[in-house]
């Protein structure tokens, strides 16, 4: 009966196959497979050429984030009309492993692969696969490697800025960071002063821009006060809102926070004119006003704000005595009564 059945099966094959090429393969390794194609298992020689090259590529595409369900492997291979393949994956710093063995060409090639990746840790892996003409004695005829990415999420977020405080009319950069995410993407947000809704102020770039520019134009139309600065991280490629997020609070406030003041000639003086000088360091269009304490007296204002910087002081008409000069210094946008004071000790007489 078995000798029978072997007779039948060499017969049918011999109508399909090459003269002599059923005597290359035992029997058992037949099957039917779609009507009309009678396909053959691993090993069968179908003769032709060896494969001459291959290549191997990956579904979604690297780099994906860690904790991706699986990737699927394609081969491909030239130079031979009926490839089988064999795959491999390789963990970082291990060697490459087989997933599974060659997979037979039966009447189409079987290229394809799922590689099991949920439970992998972030890293960088090896992928590969080797080709061969069905029938061949070799372990391989052409192969190809590749490398797949898996990045893990953002687990920390940072945010620096170029100046805080800073006056209106003033550009200001925000940078972000995030670690634990080697292709951070950011989204920027902003509270501003008196409001509770957050505005978002720049989406996720697909570059992953880490910086957010706020103009010199925008600061000035802008209202003062305590900013809250936002920023949304996530690795390119996570399917989360975030994952996760860091918050910096900033001040806009115009401000002349130097004020120093002096006079000539130099105390003390007996007659003449003395001239009081007020500065502001790092204050453009400043406004001073300016106080004098007289012997005995109280504090008295010369006149309201103005951009003058001096005060000149009558030394021969004033009482003899310690006179104390002050002054008041604001930004012209400020919102203060004053932003900063000085004041010196001045003595009239001999």
């Amino acid at each position: 009966m078995f000798n029978s059945l072997q007779t039948l099966i060499k017969k049918q094959a011999s109508r399909l196959l090459p003269a002599g090429a059923v005597t290359a393969v035992l029997a058992g390794s037949l099957f039917v497979g779609t009507a009309g194609i009678i396909g053959l298992g691993t090993g069968y020689n179908y003769g032709g050429t060896a494969c001459t090259s291959a290549n191997v590529s990956a579904a979604p595409a690297s780099p994906s984030v860690v904790g991706v369900a699986s990737v699927v492997l394609t081969a491909t291979a030239t130079g031979c009309g009926h490839p089988e393949f064999q795959f491999y994956t390789q963990v970082p710093g291990s060697s490459f492993t087989a997933v599974g063995a060659y997979i037979p060409w039966n009447g189409t090639s079987t290229n394809t692969v799922t590689w099991a990746t949920a439970s992998l840790a972030p890293g960088i892996y090896g992928i590969g696969v080797w080709a061969r003409n069905s029938g061949s004695t070799a372990a391989y005829e052409a192969f190809a490697i590749g490398t797949y990415t898996l990045t893990g999420n953002c687990n920390v977020a940072t945010i620096a800025d170029s100046a805080n405080p800073s006056a209106p009319g003033a550009a200001v950069t925000w940078t972000a960071s995030a670690s634990g995410c080697p292709g951070a993407i950011f989204k920027w947000w902003a509270l501003g002063p008196g409001s509770s809704t957050w505005v978002m102020i720049q989406d996720y770039k697909a570059t992953g821009s880490n910086t957010y520019a706020w103009a010199a134009g925008l600061t000035t139309l802008s209202t003062q006060g305590i900013y809250q600065i936002g920023v949304w991280a996530k690795q390119t490629g996570s399917p989360m809102a975030y994952d996760t997020y860091a918050i910096a609070t900033h001040v806009l406030l115009a401000n002349c926070p130097t004020a120093a003041i002096s006079a000539a000639p130099g105390s003390p003086t007996a007659s003449g004119t003395v001239t009081i000088t007020a500065t502001a360091a790092g204050c453009t269009g400043a406004l001073f006003e300016f106080w004098v304490l007289s012997p005995g007296g109280g504090w008295v204002s010369q006149g309201a704000f103005s951009a003058t910087a001096t005060l000149s002081f009558d030394a021969t008409a004033a009482a003899r005595g310690q006179y104390r000069f002050g002054v008041w210094v604001k930004d012209p946008k400020s919102a203060n009564t004053y932003d900063s004071y000085a004041i010196i000790t001045y003595y009239v007489g001999s």
